[in-house]
Order: structure tokens, then C-alpha cells, then sequence
């Protein structure tokens, strides 16, 4: 199952690495334009931009991996379906079950798909840092996925990929606080 897994995943990453590349690069300029034009109507800055563009370095790295990580799950989740599934309500809240190999990696591969989102969200927009919040954004992402699918018909709506994903999200975004919480520790120990 583990080698599975793996297999999707570099299967998907090398087909939209590239477009997820470009797409990140588009995100993060955009992001800083944003940020810098919200930003410009404070006097300090036009005084200090090289300091503030130096001190907002981790927040634009942050949005390229959003936005790159955004795209190829996007990419993943809505043009790369099967046919058998089009047109499917699955309401039941394991879905196919873990019976077999494939839809043990299909409950992983959902959980890992969002663990990206837990992290990078919270790194560009500090609201995300509740995890209440956190668990908002990660269950509205995976049903706007899913009724997306449903309603393209380019795949079936899950309960279990509910929950699976949000599941997921909420696993990121406590990897970012302990990593948080470790830098924390180690930079007030100096």
C-alpha cells in the first residue's frame, strides 16, 4: 500500500510540477502585490522597503507553496478522474471501506493531499493560526471539491474525502504549530 501511495503521488507531482511551478510564481507576485500595496500607506515603508521585502521573505516563499500546492490539488481532485465515478453519491461515512489495497490508498492519499493546506495557509494569513478556523477552511475546501465533482460530473461526491481531507488539514496545521513552537523555543533559548 505504501509503495502505492508513493506512486500516485510522484505520478501526479511530475505530471503538474511544472504548471504548479508557474502557477506558485504567478500566486506569489500576486500575493505580494497585495500585501505591499496594503501595506505602502504606512510612512515607514516607503522610508525601509528593502527591510520590509527582507522581513515578509517567509510569507511570499509561503504563497508560492500555497498557490503551487493549491493548483496541482485542484489539478489532481477535479481533471483527473475515472469514469466509473461520474454522476455518484456516496453517503456513507467510510465510503468503499479499507476492503481492499486501492481504497486503503486512496483513505491515505486523501489525508495527505490536504496536509500541505494545514501548513502553507496558516504561514500567508494569520487568522488560519485557530485551529477552529483551520478546520473551517479544510472542510469548505474538500466540499467545494467535492460538489464540484458532483456537479461537472467529474467524479462522485464522498462523505469519507470530507473527512478524510479536513482530517488532513487539521494534521498540517499541527505540524506547523509544533515546528512553530519548536523555533519559538530555540530562538528565545539564544
Amino acid at each position: 500500500m505504501i509503495l502505492r501511495v508513493l506512486r500516485d503521488i510522484s505520478c501526479y507531482f511530475n505530471r503538474y510540477a511544472l504548471d504548479g511551478f508557474i502557477v506558485g510564481i504567478l500566486g506569489m507576485l500576486l500575493y505580494g502585490c497585495i500585501f505591499i500595496y496594503r501595506d505602502s500607506k504606512n510612512t515607514f515603508f516607503l522610508n525601509d522597503i528593502k527591510k520590509y521585502l527582507y522581513r515578509n521573505i517567509p510569507q511570499y516563499v509561503s504563497s508560492f507553496l500555497l498557490c503551487a500546492y493549491l493548483y496541482i490539488m485542484a489539478s489532481i481532485a477535479l481533471l483527473s478522474r475515472r469514469e466509473k465515478y461520474i454522476d455518484k453519491i456516496d453517503f456513507s461515512f467510510w465510503g468503499a471501506g479499507l476492503s481492499t489495497q486501492m481504497n486503503r490508498a486512496f483513505f491515505v492519499e486523501n489525508i495527505i493531499m490536504f496536509i500541505p493546506l494545514g501548513i502553507f495557509f496558516p504561514l500567508c494569513f494569520k487568522k488560519a493560526d485557530n485551529p477552529y478556523f483551520m478546520l473551517l477552511v479544510g472542510f469548505c475546501g474538500s466540499l467545494l471539491i467535492e460538489t464540484t465533482q458532483y456537479i461537472a460530473k467529474w467524479g462522485r461526491f464522498e462523505i469519507v474525502d470530507l473527512w478524510t481531507n479536513t482530517l488532513g488539514a487539521i494534521l498540517g496545521w499541527c505540524c506547523y504549530r509544533i515546528v512553530r513552537k519548536i523555533i519559538t523555543v530555540l530562538t528565545s533559548n539564544k
